[in-house]
């Protein structure tokens, strides 16, 4: 399946569900994404953009002292998808960008979610630029620009790691980041549970990867929708 050249945004949830949490504050939960695999196989996702243009969550009110989301994720990859390649995508002006996985407990996952992400932007993006809970997920050639001042955006982290890292594994190289002075290199990674040593893989089915400036400049250039080349 291909997905190419489409510009989807505000996949709005006109009605929001709250959810209390054992923190005892509770959140939103909304339902909706602009693009969900479930089960899906060969997908290569090519020169889109995703953004929830006009609507940002950070603009609506507070219920219960909780922000009244109405997004989810930009692209959620689960339920055993295989085999999704993103390229020369954008991700804009959104809280959650990309999960891979349904849940740490989807243990349906294994074996599963191999995903390639290059050359894509993410900009104005909170979190999940991916977040990968099972899986081998390849990361290379991506930029990221978090906005000044970065909590404008309430930014948490770019790639997030959960589950064992023997089964969330992902491999990343040659990424640009262009950030403010106070978020610092460790903020951009986050990691949950993690124990495995290395990653445990090296990926081997990819095109020539540049190097990070030279990716950095491009994809401002390239990536999107509108933008083939």
């Amino acid at each position: 399946m291909i997905v190419r050249n489409l510009e989807l945004r505000d996949a709005y949830d006109c009605f929001p569900v709250w959810q209390s949490n054992t923190g005892g504050l509770g959140d939103w939960k909304t339902a909706y994404d602009n693009i969900w695999l479930r089960g899906a196989g060969h997908v290569w996702i090519d020169h889109v953009t995703l953004s929830d243009k006009g609507h940002p969550d950070e603009d609506e009110p507070t219920y219960f002292g909780r922000n009244h989301l109405r997004h989810d994720g930009l692209l959620d990859i689960t339920n055993a998808s295989d085999l999704v390649t993103v390229s020369w995508s954008r991700f804009a002006d959104h809280d959650k960008a990309i999960l891979s996985g349904n849940g740490d407990t989807a243990t349906g996952d294994r074996g599963k979610l191999r995903v390639t992400l290059h050359h894509n932007e993410f900009t104005g993006v909170v979190q999940r630029a991916p977040r990968v809970r099972f899986g081998q997920v390849h990361l290379y050639n991506n930029r990221y620009v978090i906005p000044v001042p970065a909590d404008t955006h309430d930014y948490r982290y770019s790639v997030g790691v959960s589950t064992e890292s023997a089964e969330s594994a992902v491999y990343a190289e040659n990424k640009a980041f262009t950030t403010p002075g106070h978020v610092e290199v460790a903020d951009l990674v986050k990691s949950w549970n993690g124990t495995a040593p290395d990653v445990g893989w090296t990926p081997t089915l990819h095109q020539e990867i540049d190097s990070a400036e030279r990716a950095d400049r491009e994809v401002a250039q390239g990536a999107g929708a509108g933008r083939i080349r």
